[in-house]
């Protein structure tokens, strides 16, 4: 699609707007702003006059109509919404999940990541205004990033980030990284050592592998760090549970 996609930035606070508007390089990105306002009902007067708005930029606590009830509009309408706001709140992601938010960035808006998330939003509009079939992100998890990630995890534990796993599921790594905690109830962090910490073990019943392969069969590139997190995880050094030691 050659022409630039058209979006609205909402913010109530007109500094932020104008640093939005004048500090990246929207046309370079393949967007246009078309419009400013400074709370979601301002939006929403736009849109009742315009038909050709493919995202709303929008802060999420504003008077009169914020950005929360925005989204939720947007929703039947094919809107993209983008959250920007100082606030981590989890209430706000899952709210954001919900309304089927695009990205959740936090103020203030750093370059790279405002230019990652527009990057990853022209793929996505380019691919709808395709002749081929929009590609579903998520075909077999619906909205639920979650059980993608896991996926990924569970299969390239070796060399497996959190920066990666975002990238498969269209998200920024701060943004998966709340939502992961509270839907799994451990970090991201976690939940990759719980995963190379039992494989490690399922290794170690095989006495033909040496512990340094399988320290860098699960992410490790020095035996040492791998004995030590072994140990700090089980209770147990990898030697002695290979010799029928027990877990702690």
């Amino acid at each position: 699609m050659s022409e630039l996609y058209h979006v609205i930035i909402a913010d109530d606070e007109m500094k932020i707007r104008e640093g939005l508007v004048n500090l990246f390089p929207w046309s370079q990105l393949g967007f246009k702003i078309v419009a400013e306002a400074a709370n979601g009902q301002e939006v929403l007067d736009y849109l009742a006059a315009h038909d050709d708005i493919d995202v709303i930029l929008t802060d999420i606590r504003m008077p009169v109509l914020d950005g929360i009830g925005l989204s939720k509009q947007m929703v039947s309408r094919n809107i993209r919404v983008v959250f920007f706001s100082s606030y981590t709140d989890f209430s706000y992601t899952q709210s954001a999940l919900k309304n089927q938010v695009f990205d959740y960035l936090l103020k203030p808006v750093k370059y790279e990541a405002l230019v990652d998330c527009f990057e990853r939003l022209k793929t996505v509009l380019d691919e709808e205004h395709s002749v081929t079939s929009p590609i579903d992100l998520l075909p077999e998890q619906g909205n639920d990033p979650i059980p993608a990630v896991l996926a990924y995890m569970e299969k390239h534990y070796r060399d497996c980030t959190l920066a990666e796993a975002a990238k498969r599921v269209y998200l920024t790594p701060a943004y998966l990284s709340t939502l992961f905690h509270n839907k799994q109830g451990i970090s991201f962090s976690d939940a990759l050592q719980k995963i190379r910490m039992e494989k490690a073990k399922e290794l170690l019943h095989n006495p033909e592998i040496r512990q340094y392969q399988i320290a860098d069969l699960v992410g490790y590139d020095n035996p040492k760090s791998f004995t030590r997190a072994f140990k700090n995880y089980f209770g147990v050094s990898p030697q002695d549970y290979r010799n029928g030691g027990t877990l702690s």
